[in-house]
């Protein structure tokens, strides 16, 4: 049995009814305790009919976190297409919190936090279908502004290897399309101190960084030995770049030499979603698949140094901005995350401890 440094304590399980794969914590100011969960359930047709044969549908739930709450709780649930992937902007647009949601349908759909006489709500202002392929599914999406308040832009990667780029101004424009990879395109994310350059991960087992004033080639292709997942740009650690793979393996590179990694560790399961915790951003926890929750310490050396077992795929995770939450003394050492897997249907919230 490994002996780790660290544990993860959980607080609050919830059946989501449909298979979860996404969970993501509000960044902006005053809505920390906010968090959403998105979930994805597939259903075969009458092979009778003309129809796909396939539904992919979905549920978008809210929830919003106090430490004396007993019971998770969701406080609306919206019905859409399958959810991949979903990522908050960092900064309130027109005073509001604004999420980025990407579907099954090909769709990517924004939709604002409205705050309205203590009642929390999400309404959808914008959409657009990032593809004409018919069949499309979009698979993850990124905000351009997650350390600078810029106007905003987001990346979009989809099952046909495209990634497109938004802009939203209140509404959204396409502005650049390109084909990234030959298969799948499962994960893209902007560089956050420069977001000029963009990383895309696909199927066909490469890592590309695309400079977006000159799309036409990439400017790096890197070769792994599986599909690549999932990225992580650093907020405090200029150029440092987390990538997970369905090799199983985590990465961290520094993306000014990008020859060689940094560091690597085999996690235990392939990597579906990297997310660095939000104050030191020396921690990072890790969704697995088939080997659960990994929370990994970046030093000098990449460490596993805790671990979450659902007993189903571990898709989602993310960690709570606000660390007072929990009502610890030493928030330093004392996080709140939450973790969501697949087949059984499991959203927890937890507590990191190290």
């Amino acid at each position: 049995m490994d002996n780790y440094l660290g544990t993860i304590e959980t607080l609050h399980t919830w059946n989501t009814g449909f298979s979860a794969d996404s969970v993501e914590w509000c960044p902006v100011e005053k809505y920390q305790n906010i968090f959403v969960c998105g979930t994805y359930q597939l259903t075969e047709k009458d092979e009778s009919s003309n129809a796909s044969s396939v539904e992919r549908f979905g549920k978008l739930y809210l929830f919003a976190f106090h430490g004396s709450q007993t019971d998770l709780i969701p406080i609306q649930t919206i019905e859409t297409a399958a959810i991949l992937d979903q990522k908050w902007c960092h900064f309130a647009i027109s005073e509001k919190p604004h999420l980025g949601v990407v579907n099954a349908s090909g769709f990517l759909q924004i939709y604002s936090l409205c705050d309205s006489n203590d009642a929390i709500s999400l309404s959808l202002v914008s959409e657009i279908c990032v593809s004409e392929t018919p069949n499309n599914l979009a698979l993850s999406l990124d905000w351009s502004n997650n350390k600078y308040n810029n106007d905003p832009h987001l990346a979009v990667s989809n099952s046909n290897g495209k990634v497109v780029i938004f802009t939203f101004d209140g509404s959204l424009t396409m502005v650049e399309s390109w084909s990234a990879h030959d298969y799948e395109a499962w994960i893209c994310a902007f560089d956050s101190w420069n977001p000029s350059v963009v990383f895309t991960g696909g199927d066909d087992s490469k890592l590309k960084v695309y400079d977006r004033r000159c799309i036409q080639k990439p400017q790096h292709v890197l070769k792994h030995d599986a599909g690549v997942t999932s990225f992580h740009s650093n907020l405090e650690r200029e150029g440092i770049l987390a990538s997970g793979s369905y090799d199983q393996f985590v990465r961290i590179w520094d993306t000014r030499k990008l020859m060689k990694n940094l560091q690597e560790v085999d996690s235990g399961g392939g990597v579906w979603r990297l997310k660095w915790e939000p104050k030191e951003r020396k921690l990072l926890l890790a969704a697995c698949m088939y080997g659960g929750f990994a929370l990994l310490k970046c030093d000098d050396t990449l460490n596993i140094v805790a671990r979450h077992d659902h007993e189903s795929i571990a898709y989602g995770a993310d960690w709570c901005y606000d660390s007072t939450l929990l009502g610890s003394e030493d928030s330093s050492t004392c996080n709140l995350i939450a973790t969501c897997s697949f087949y059984n249907c499991k959203l927890t919230t937890a507590a990191v401890k190290l």
